[in-house]
């Protein structure tokens, strides 16, 4: 082929193509519904516009076999633009080149069909070489446009998601700004979220932290993975978190920790999770893998509590129960201050037991104290081997 007309005004062969050129309307329907038949991803383009872009290859393709012409430098960027577009709407790059071949594959057909009983039957088989020549020109530049799009595309997709994470975690963002940002990757911000924690050093190796995102888009629902501190921090809509948590041990080997939050609410929520997520791997880190907030709430809310809850237990070789500051509820009528159902705390003397103290306590801050509460200062009180993992002892 050459870059300039070869074949005159009658030639055969020009006349074959010319053929089909006068059914291209019929033959662009044919050629999408083929392509949208065997290629299940070209779902996701709209019709309209396939077709669109159908008409104009088959149109360059059968005035450049018509003519014995390669591709024009007009016509190539025509190409290189279209395919960008099939990378904007995240069709993969095969299937984008498969196109190509499932067109030449069925204009091949029609002109073996339209020249049987003419003078080109014998010599059609003339055009299968420049066919082919056509179809690599074109394979050539999608493949480019799609590394370009690609490479744009996450780098894109990655600085938003970095950039949600960081609206979550510091907070103080308009709510309507983080949604706006929180819908570009596909996450509706008045949906459910649950949030995945783990150590952030093993993804710190560039493009690592990729190989987890381009994971989790094998599995349902959506996944927006950064980096926040020492932590990486996944956030996630309608996910398995254990088929979530299957992949990031697979990726970081079998010592991977990782904590996985509750199911929340809103961006608030999703806030929320993110903290329970860190409890939680905190809890994971002194043994186990994946460790759900929902299994370990108690310990991994106490985890960071020592000093907080310090004065709920004492001190070795101290007599009684720490004095804690009043509340301001007075004590309920007919219940003497320091006793409990009219079972006095020891003043001094022996030590009281670990349901006595975390009664006096209780009783300090008043009867109207809730059974969380009473449950915690019993926990901190018992000063058990359970309760020095938290931290505590």
């Amino acid at each position: 082929m050459t870059s300039s007309p070869v074949r005159p005004d009658g030639h055969p062969l020009r006349v074959l193509c010319e053929s089909l050129l006068s059914r291209l309307d019929e033959l662009s329907d044919v050629v999408t519904d083929d392509i949208r038949r065997e290629l299940p991803s070209y779902a996701a383009l709209p019709p309209a516009e396939q077709r669109a872009t159908v008409h104009s290859r088959l149109h360059a393709l059968l005035r450049g076999l018509a003519l014995d012409v390669e591709p024009t430098a007009e016509q190539l960027p025509e190409f290189q633009a279209e395919s960008r577009r099939r990378a904007y709407y995240g069709l993969p790059v095969e299937d984008a080149l498969a196109t190509f071949h499932i067109g030449a594959r069925r204009l091949w057909d029609e002109l073996r069909a339209a020249a049987r009983g003419t003078a080109t039957e014998d010599t059609a088989i003339e055009l299968v070489a420049p066919l082919w020549m056509w179809v690599q020109s074109a394979s050539g530049v999608v493949s480019d446009a799609f590394a370009d799009e690609a490479g744009s595309r996450y780098s894109r997709e990655a600085g938003l998601r970095q950039r949600f994470l960081e609206l979550l975690r510091t907070g103080g963002a308009p709510r309507e700004h983080t949604a706006e940002i929180a819908r570009e990757p596909g996450l509706d911000p008045d949906g459910d979220f649950r949030a995945l924690c783990t150590p952030a050093a093993p993804w710190a190796a560039e493009g690592h932290l990729g190989l987890l995102q381009r994971a989790a888009r094998q599995l349902a629902g959506r996944v927006s993975c950064g980096l926040s501190g020492q932590l990486m921090v996944a956030i996630t809509r309608r996910v398995d978190p254990a088929d979530l948590a299957t992949r990031v041990i697979s990726l970081c080997g079998d010592d991977a920790r990782v904590g996985v939050g509750l199911d929340r609410s809103g961006l608030a929520g999703a806030e929320m999770s993110i903290a329970d997520a860190e409890r939680a791997l905190a809890v994971a880190s002194q043994g186990g893998r994946a460790t759900s907030f929902e299994d370990v709430w108690l310990r991994a809310s106490l985890i960071d509590s020592r000093e907080r809850l310090h004065c709920c237990y004492p001190s070795e070789g101290q007599r009684g129960p720490r004095r804690v500051v009043r509340s301001s509820t007075p004590p309920a009528p007919g219940k003497a201050r320091g006793s409990r159902g009219g079972v006095r705390t020891p003043r001094g003397g022996a030590q009281p037991t670990a349901f006595a103290r975390s009664a006096a306590l209780s009783d300090e801050r008043g009867s109207a104290t809730d059974l969380a509460w009473t449950g915690f200062a019993w926990v901190a009180a018992t000063g058990s081997a359970w309760v020095a993992g938290t931290g505590f002892a």
